[in-house]
């Protein structure tokens, strides 16, 4: 996990020890061992934290991208835990079927066709569809609540080197 650039450092007035309780939380872990077991650090790293006062964003943004939490509530601790996502216009079943389309073009290697790849197919287009959702929630509430510019927040989340790489 990477720190925050020095022009994000505003993150770093935050309460680390709030902010860790409800990253737990939302991920439903207990213990800062747990904590670190789940996001893939050291164990001590969380204690490093809770010292320097300063979370690493990109385990706060990655919080919210798994479990759907507002990014304003782990921050800040207001409103509610969960965010009310909005009907998405991409469907699930589209992302399978765009998924499958790129196996049948040879994008995706699936040389065997075993049901077990079309089950694993479905379940990474539900995953697709829920991490995009969230990431666009994530990138609304930096803009409306944090006042982060749109291609800052899109760079703090999706963590590329320079604005213009930015896919419109």
């Amino acid at each position: 996990m990477t720190q925050l650039p020095v022009r994000y450092q505003w993150f770093d007035l935050l309460a680390a020890g709030e902010v860790l309780s409800r990253v737990k939380q939302a991920l439903a872990v207990e213990t800062d061992g747990d904590l670190a077991v789940f996001i893939g650090v050291r164990p001590d790293a969380i204690a490093e934290w809770r010292q320097r006062n300063q979370v690493p964003f990109d385990a706060i943004v990655s919080t919210c991208l798994i479990t759907g939490a507002s990014l304003t509530y782990l921050l800040r601790g207001e409103g509610p835990m969960l965010c009310q996502l909005p009907a998405s216009p991409l469907s699930p079943e589209v992302l399978e079927g765009v998924l499958h389309r790129l196996m049948r073009d040879g994008y995706i290697r699936d040389s065997a066709h075993q049901p077990a790849v079309q089950a694993r197919v479905r379940s990474l287009a539900w995953d697709i569809w829920r991490y995009a959702r969230h990431a666009n929630n994530v990138l609304q509430q930096l803009v409306d609540s944090f006042g982060v510019d749109e291609k800052a927040a899109y760079l703090l989340v999706f963590e590329h080197e320079k604005p213009h790489e930015r896919p419109e």
